[in-house]
């Protein structure tokens, strides 16, 4: 994973839900587990899930990611969203992006600095968002080396797993 993100943006507003990113409908094997993603955002914006490319940019308002805890960071990681920019998050959704891979940046009307379908770069190791339609450039507190490693890994569970792989670690039967 490229620690700079560039691509088109998507907005969308405040308080879209878990609810909004993974829709019931796609839920509990009632569709396959590669048919999930279509379905993220269908009910704001139905062409999203089909017409978003790799390293696409999410910018949001406040609360992004609220309501129930459901795993819609995931869809968005299988989409390949480059990262999401918001006013604020909900802890748990924010969480569960880092942990998925997914960079989340929480930045103060960052909604006033896109406009949707504007390309954005975002830069996590220096800290440095550009509109690059606009020229506009706004600063954030930069990720932590840490953060980025998980990040480029692909999440804390293949983190995790890479660091036990290198440790030579043997299971709990000493094997």
């Amino acid at each position: 994973m490229s620690e700079t993100k560039n691509g088109r943006v998507w907005k969308f507003g405040d308080n879209i839900s878990t609810d909004l990113m993974y829709p019931s409908t796609v839920m509990h094997n009632k569709v396959p587990d590669d048919e999930r993603k279509w379905a993220c955002m269908s009910a704001n914006r139905p062409e999203f899930a089909r017409s978003v490319e790799p390293n696409d940019i999410i910018v949001a308002g406040r609360n992004f990611g609220c309501g129930s805890s459901r795993p819609a960071s995931h869809l968005l990681k299988e989409l390949q969203i480059g990262c999401i920019l918001a006013d604020s998050f909900s802890a748990i959704f924010y969480r569960n992006c880092i942990g998925a891979g997914v960079p989340a940046i929480e930045l103060p009307e960052i909604g006033e600095m896109f406009l949707d379908g504007d390309r954005g770069d975002v830069d996590l190791s220096s800290g440095i968002v550009k509109n690059l339609s606009s020229g506009e450039i706004r600063t954030f507190a930069p990720f932590p080396n840490e953060i980025i490693e998980i990040l480029n890994v692909g999440g804390m569970i293949e983190f995790i797993r890479r660091d036990f792989e290198l440790s030579g670690s043997k299971n709990s039967k000493g094997e």
